[in-house]
């Protein structure tokens, strides 16, 4: 499951956004292990996690503007369901699997 909500603050001048996205968990009983790995393995499961954006833009002029962002403010660790779909959980390579964690991102938009 993944439920997503998003604010927007918008003006003349600039604006701001927060997204917030929550990933439910995959628990053994939700999965049949039997049908995904070999035994006597069994099926490698998520736990929830919940993460946030934040960006800003400011308009200098009517066809320039900067941009930043920062992605995943909370940095948890978390995987989704279909990266590790027919991962065995003994696997040693787990954390491979992990989405990236925080980052920040700036552009400069130029209309022509």
């Amino acid at each position: 499951m993944k439920v997503s909500l998003g604010v927007l603050y918008d003006t003349a001048a600039w604006g701001l956004r927060a997204e917030l996205r929550y990933h439910g968990a995959k628990k053994a009983s939700d999965i049949d292990s039997a049908s995904v790995v070999k035994a006597p393995d069994t099926q490698f499961t998520i736990g929830q996690a919940t993460t946030l954006d934040l960006s800003a833009q400011w308009r200098l002029r009517k066809d320039l503007r900067p941009n930043v962002a920062v992605h995943k403010l909370t940095n948890r660790k978390y995987r989704l369901w279909p990266d590790v779909y027919g991962l065995a959980a003994a696997s040693t390579v787990n954390d491979a699997y992990t989405q990236p964690g925080r980052s920040l991102h700036a552009s400069r938009v130029m209309d022509f």
